[in-house]
């Protein structure tokens, strides 16, 4: 069930990075940014959506990004809000 899961996330999420590339141009955004943008949504959608629905987790992290991958790091924002800095 959780490989059937899995399949239904990642085709959905392929569909959306699609269409919001698709959408993108339509608005005369030039390729790389758009694929850019359109990509980044896809990786967060596919983050959320497989820790949700495969794997029944709940997301943690800011934005829901977990800080492991990397993605964004909250060290900086506290270094640079730190009274003694």
């Amino acid at each position: 069930m959780q490989l059937f899961r899995f399949a239904i996330v990642g085709a959905l999420v392929a569909l959306v990075y699609v269409l919001a590339y698709v959408a993108l141009l339509s608005l005369g955004m030039n390729q790389p940014l758009a694929n850019a943008i359109a990509f980044l949504a896809a990786i967060a959608l596919q983050y959320v959506g497989q820790a949700s629905f495969t794997f029944g987790k709940r997301p943690n992290g800011p934005f829901l990004l977990h800080d492991r991958f990397g993605l964004l790091n909250r060290g900086v924002g506290h270094r640079n809000n730190r009274a003694d800095a």
